[in-house]
Order: C-alpha cells, then structure tokens, then sequence
C-alpha cells in the first residue's frame, strides 16, 4: 500500500483542523520537495523544517528554500 505524505496531513488536519502541521525534512530535499504528490497542498496547509545534513548546505539550499517560498507562499524554516 502506497502512502502520501499529503493523505497523513489530511488525516492530522481532520483531527486537529486549528493546528499547525511541521514536516521535517533534510535540507537536500528541498530541490525535489516540487514532485511529491500534492505538493501544493502540502505548502498551503504545512511548515517544512528543513535540516542541514552537512556542513556548508545553506549555500546550496537557500536558492532552492526562496523560489519555493516566493513561488507558493510556503513556509519554510532552516
């Protein structure tokens, strides 16, 4: 069975519509975190935590961190 972090919010979101859900996330993911399934959703109804996996990151992830702040409104915490 196949599952999505989009039907996992949904479910929380169901039980506890006036919370905040927080995903963590390693930093690195930030360049594919467009292909999940039902991103948009995801950015609209979440907060990413994005975690440094290794030293010097913030150079390579802070591109990636604006376009999608900027492109969908995310919120997104380093």
């Amino acid at each position: 069975d196949v599952s999505y972090t989009f039907k996992t919010v949904e479910h929380f979101l169901n039980l506890n519509p006036n919370e905040k859900i927080c995903i963590c996330i390693g930093a690195d993911c930030l360049e594919s975190l467009e292909c999940w399934a039902n991103a948009e959703y995801l950015f609209k109804n979440c907060v990413f935590v994005a975690a440094y996996r290794y030293i010097d990151a913030e150079k390579s992830f802070g591109e990636a961190m604006q376009r999608l702040r900027i492109k969908y409104n995310a919120e997104i915490v380093l």
